[in-house]
């Protein structure tokens, strides 16, 4: 049994696809099996799929029912003790990713690192998460799905993720293991991964269906008046540079503005 499963999705998407696998393959510690799972691509994906054969554990190319099905797909068919879900286009920090969360010897359910965010036009800039999630933590935020090594056996339990979701499955897998299931968790202060802003959870066209999905998924475990108590107290402690983020979306031509403001805090905060 390898330490860990490596789950790669792609639909369309060759170039983010190679770099992808090539992080992978670029990994110092090999104690691993890699699964790529592409949706029925036609720009080309299939061939770079090929060109890796020999490297990939398992891999297929064709029509799913969406990210979340893809993955579900992926940790089936996987056998390491934790899954990695990193999607095409995005790609490990560094080539000793693997070889530093191995060396922490892992034993929790959830073991998570920071992320790092690559927007297309600038400097890639830091995301830390807590060591410890609270409710208020995940009221506001989540937990980053690239930058977390997840126990099969815990995938395996819940069943994976639930295709109601179109987006924010990930979020609902977090919010039951967490605070419902109150699973065990363990944080390194590592970057694990380099997420591409350009995939669908990040689109501003889907702004609206993300925050939906989200209340969905808190209003399954917890009751709205515990919602809306825990979104008051967040938002009195949100730093600025947040609050000017969040009080611009959808006006296009303060969004550059309050991306610079939070890459600002970003880096100040996570050096």
């Amino acid at each position: 049994m390898p330490l860990f499963s490596i789950i790669t999705i792609n639909y369309n998407d060759k170039k983010g696809l190679d770099r992808t696998i090539n992080s992978v393959l670029r990994q110092t510690f090999r104690d691993f099996e890699f699964i790529v799972i592409d949706g029925g691509s036609s720009d080309g994906s299939k061939e770079v799929l090929s060109e890796y054969t020999e490297f990939l554990t398992y891999s297929c190319s064709e029509k799913d029912n969406g990210i979340y099905d893809a993955q579900n797909k992926g940790w089936r068919k996987s056998k390491g003790r934790y899954c990695l879900f990193l999607n095409s286009g995005d790609y490990l920090a560094n080539d000793n990713v693997l070889k530093r969360f191995a060396d922490t010897l892992p034993v929790a359910d959830i073991v998570y690192g920071d992320l790092l965010v690559d927007n297309g036009r600038d400097a890639l800039y830091r995301l830390a998460q807590p060591e410890k999630f609270t409710f208020d933590d995940l009221v506001y935020s989540t937990v980053f799905h690239p930058a977390s090594f997840i126990s099969r056996d815990l995938l395996e339990l819940r069943g994976g993720y639930d295709l109601s979701f179109r987006i924010c499955a990930d979020y609902d897998f977090f919010l039951d293991a967490l605070l419902v299931k109150c699973c065990s968790t363990q944080y390194v202060a590592e970057a694990v991964a380099v997420f591409n802003t350009a995939g669908i959870g990040s689109s501003s066209a889907h702004r609206q269906v993300h925050e939906e999905e989200r209340h969905k998924a808190l209003l399954k475990y917890f009751p709205e008046e515990e919602i809306k108590a825990a979104r008051k107290r967040v938002k009195s402690r949100k730093p600025l540079s947040v609050r000017l983020r969040n009080s611009v979306l959808g006006v296009p031509i303060l969004d550059p503005l309050a991306d610079y403001a939070l890459r600002v805090y970003s880096r100040f905060r996570n050096p």
